[in-house]
């Protein structure tokens, strides 16, 4: 059998490739989940998935989902491409079986390949639901169920490529033809190929091969895919595009699976360049321990963490998530940035900032996406589009200039259809970044010239511009966007999000439609990320000070900010400490206080809905529930007239992180801070050996909690990996903040406040920890037989780089106790 399936994966490498192989190597996994002794295969519902290096040591990540027979190999690389088929036998999904222990990976010139074997129940085997294409594009495919409709549904196509190919048919034959030859394609006809999967069966001497190939639009990469068994065995045959097998005895198939990409690698990052000095001797430690006590559960949860860690760095960028966010968020970034400073060396601030700043737009906008390979296509397509429809208006109206104008900037998208495109559309992240400038600026370990060194760095070539003026402009653009408030501090004067058809687009990172509950105006923008913003913006001015750099001569380096509010705070700082004294007391607008009677009128009508096991199971919760005399909370938003959205919400755990209580709150404001992290759902959001839910809507509107019901991504059904690390590691740095400054409270009332923190902190702590899950974005629960069982949430990332922030907790843990 081993000598078959060796040669079976040469085979078929020889098949999709031109010549021979430059390099081949068997590897094992890096990581799969659920792990042995690790993990409750129970909690994953029937999902697996392994963790691998191809050989240029980008991740490749495949998992197997019983529950819709979905295979998805992501391959992170350059182009975030995804090779993925669904597999069912008999009509129904099934559970294949890893059959290789690892992967053989592969070189011929610039293609990399991966091979594998799974193990699939015998009978008639159907497969289908062949993508090869963006991992953005399976994301999508899934999101929208798509996975799950019959084999013979219409494929699923991006509807800007078509519609790219209408529009060619409509423009004169030597503009057709000169576009085409950008695109590589002959004809119209060759582009309409390129939109589906070309598959064909074959049979060889030593066994049949199922191939799939797809190029991409613009006719410059080719992603492959192999299955092959052995011919004896069973026999196949394709009719349009579903394939179906059938073997010829009763027991399971294998199934050698070779993936293959011509895309660009990325250049990972390892261990080493991330971590510090001071962190790796905090793992020596860990590791010493778990030796001599033969206990190594921690160890081996570290150890997971840094090797998360690693698979998602890369020199180009640092991934949000895998595998649903193998690419650049700058949120994720930067979140994780704040969150991993007690264990990053500081050189990985630079290089968030710097690529941050690379993708800045001139009005100082931060990118929050980017869109690369497939999804870039995608998008361009869709400009080009509307290139072609206005150059046909204006062609129809004799306006033949301005018509000519528009085909050549159409034809300057199709040089580069690939070009990478970025998304705009939050604005959290806005803030986010003079934060993490502000940190940079203030350290002490970092020297001032290498400081000034990095600003004074330009992002491209000769005249592009330096990295202090582009931080310049987005340091304007929130000055602008915070002077209203600053001036006139009304409800309505704060920072809203823009209104997309016909409701407040939730642009912060609870970007989902029912993320902040129809509200106009977030919390966690306006209480936590524009103040310290503002904050920030002294900072770093105080450090452009100590290099001589005066209002005037930033204008020069900067001319966009004469005559700006930047520049009026610069030349009279009172203004921006004005500014910031104002915009810190915008909580004031979110508070919620509700008595234990309106509590519990207001439970017990919204448990009334609830299904009957769910309704019994936490009215059984709310019974046992010691209320008290008024529940207090900061609203997750304000609606359009200024006024709280009744939704609990873990979003003031930021300020944690990013403020200090001991020198802001008194023990009273702290109390009621965190009451609503302790008071179990469903009065408050702590749920046991679950965690805090990242959402509680039994007090809002029908028209809310319908919503929420709707889509439970940010819903009372989940717990975010990333709130739970934000509240630890905000809970560790109040400790630390009150050991460094002892004196500025009373003993007594001091150890109140710390005994409070420990207390908050060792319950979420348990918390997360006992639903095994916490390595995850994300995860949720079932409730059977009276009890509540954490599940894995099902378009879940499996390892998230907000997530391995863990090693921050464990670390900072680790100080305190000692």
């Amino acid at each position: 059998m081993k000598n078959f399936q060796r040669y079976v994966t040469f085979l078929c490498l020889v098949l999709v490739a031109t010549s021979g192989l430059s390099f081949s190597q068997e590897r094992a996994p890096v990581l799969e989940f659920p792990e042995t002794g690790m993990d409750d295969p129970a909690a994953y519902g029937g999902y697996k998935t392994r963790f691998f290096r191809d050989v240029g040591d980008n991740t490749v990540q495949i998992y197997a989902d019983a529950s819709t027979g979905r295979i998805v190999h992501l391959w992170a690389d350059a182009a975030n491409e995804s090779i993925s088929f669904t597999i069912r036998v008999g009509g129904k999904p099934v559970d294949v079986l890893w059959k290789s222990r690892g992967v053989t990976v592969s070189k011929q010139g610039t293609r990399r390949f991966v091979s594998h074997m799974v193990s699939v129940p015998g009978g008639k085997i159907e497969l289908g639901h062949f993508l090869l294409a963006s991992m953005r594009k399976e994301r999508d495919f899934q999101y929208q169920q798509k996975h799950l409709l019959p084999f013979d549904s219409d494929p699923y196509i991006e509807h800007e490529l078509p519609a790219l190919i209408e529009r060619l048919e409509r423009v004169p034959p030597e503009i057709r033809s000169d576009h085409l030859k950008l695109l590589r394609a002959q004809n119209t006809a060759a582009l309409r190929a390129r939109l589906t999967p070309k598959i064909t069966v074959e049979q060889k001497s030593a066994g049949r091969f199922i191939l799939v190939q797809q190029q991409t639009f613009d006719g410059r990469n080719t992603l492959f895919l192999s299955l092959s068994f052995d011919r004896a065995k069973a026999s196949a045959r394709l009719v349009g595009s579903q394939v179906t097998i059938e073997t010829t005895g009763k027991g399971a198939l294998d199934l050698s699976v070779t993936i293959g990409t011509d895309s660009p690698s990325l250049t990972p990052l390892i261990r080493s360049d991330i971590l510090s000095d001071e962190f790796f001797s905090f793992l020596k430690q860990v590791e010493t321990e778990a030796k001599s006590s033969g206990e190594q559960q921690r160890f081996r949860w570290l150890e997971r963490q840094v090797k998360s860690l690693e698979l998602l760095s890369s020199r180009e960028k640092l991934m949000a998530g895998l595998p649903n966010f193998a690419t650049y968020f700058g949120r994720d970034m930067m979140m994780s940035a704040l969150m991993m400073e007690p264990v990053w060396k500081p050189e990985m601030l630079q290089y968030v900032l710097a690529s941050v700043l690379k993708k800045l737009r001139p009005n100082g906008e931060v990118s929050h996406e980017e869109a690369l390979g497939g999804q870039a296509i995608r998008e361009n397509a869709g400009e080009y589009n509307s290139l072609l429809d206005q150059y046909i208006s204006l062609s129809q109206r004799g306006e033949n200039q301005r018509a000519d104008s528009t085909v050549r900037l159409a034809r300057d998208i199709l040089r580069n259809l690939q070009k990478v495109r970025e998304n705009y559309m939050m604005l959290d992240d806005d803030f986010q970044l003079p934060v993490l400038a502000g940190r940079y600026v203030a350290r002490n370990d970092i020297p001032r010239d290498r400081k000034r060194n990095f600003l004074l760095q330009t992002i491209g070539g000769r005249g592009s511009p330096t990295r202090l003026s582009l931080l310049l402009m987005n340091l304007s653009r929130v000055a602008d966007l915070a002077a209203p408030y600053a001036e006139r501090p009304d409800a309505l004067n704060l920072i809203a999000f823009p209104k997309v058809n016909g409701r407040w687009f939730p642009g912060s990172w609870r970007d989902s439609n029912a993320g902040y509950a129809g509200g106009r105006f977030a919390f966690d923008i306006n209480c936590v990320w524009v103040p310290k913003a503002l904050e920030a913006t002294s900072e770093i001015f105080a450090l452009l000070k100590t290099m001589n750099y005066s209002a005037d001569s930033l204008e020069r380096i900067t001319p966009e900010l004469r005559g700006s509010k930047l520049s009026a705070w610069m030349r009279n700082p009172a203004l921006l400490d004005s500014a910031i004294t104002t915009w810190r007391g915008a909580t004031r607008h979110f508070w919620v206080s509700l008595s234990a009677d309106e509590v519990r009128s207001r439970v017990n009508s919204r448990l009334a809905l609830f299904p009957e096991e769910e309704l019994s199971f936490w009215q059984r919760q709310f019974e046992e529930t010691n209320l008290p005399t008024n529940i207090e909370f900061l609203a997750l938003s304000l609606d359009s007239l200024g006024n709280p959205v009744h939704v609990v919400n873990t979003d003031p755990a930021m300020l944690l992180l990013v403020d200090d209580f001991s020198k802001t709150q008194q023990i009273t404001d702290t109390r009621k801070f965190l009451s609503t992290f302790l008071i179990p759902y469903p009065a408050g959001l702590f749920v046991e050996n679950l965690g805090p839910l990242v959402a509680n809507d039994l007090y809002a509107s029908d028209a809310v909690w319908e919503t929420f019901r709707r889509d439970r991504y940010h819903s009372p059904y989940t717990v975010w990996g990333r709130e739970v690390n934000v509240l630890l590691i905000g809970l560790l740095k109040q400790l630390q903040n009150g050991q460094s400054v002892q004196g500025l409270l009373e003993s007594g009332e001091k150890l109140e406040r710390d005994e409070l923190l420990k207390n908050t902190l060792n319950t979420i702590l348990t918390a997360a920890e006992a639903s095994g899950l916490q390595h995850h974005e994300l995860w949720t629960y079932k409730i059977e037989g009276g009890r509540l069982f954490p599940k894995r949430y099902p378009t879940g990332s499996d390892t998230q780089l907000w997530n391995v922030t863990d090693l921050s907790v464990q670390f900072l843990l680790d100080k305190i106790n000692r």
